[in-house]
């Protein structure tokens, strides 16, 4: 059976409500090291791993949700 990788990563800012879609062929490990500095500095930000295609999670979180995508950084 054929596993597909993930390659996105959302980076959610719930003070702000909004939320970023990283696509990176790279990994995520970077991305999760400063969401945890960002963590510990007080504020109220996750990531997490996604194999949907970036359009998707853009869609589905922002009507889920109601926060609003961004292309500048949430971090």
């Amino acid at each position: 059976m054929f596993k597909r990788e993930v390659s996105n990563f959302m980076v959610i800012d719930h003070d702000k409500k909004m939320f970023n879609v990283i696509e990176s062929a790279h990994g995520h490990a970077g991305w999760q090291e400063r969401i945890q500095e960002r963590q510990q500095s007080g504020r109220n930000i996750q990531g997490y791993p996604s194999a949907k295609h970036a359009d998707v999670l853009k869609k589905e979180y922002h009507e889920q949700f109601g926060y609003t995508y961004t292309r500048d950084s949430v971090l």
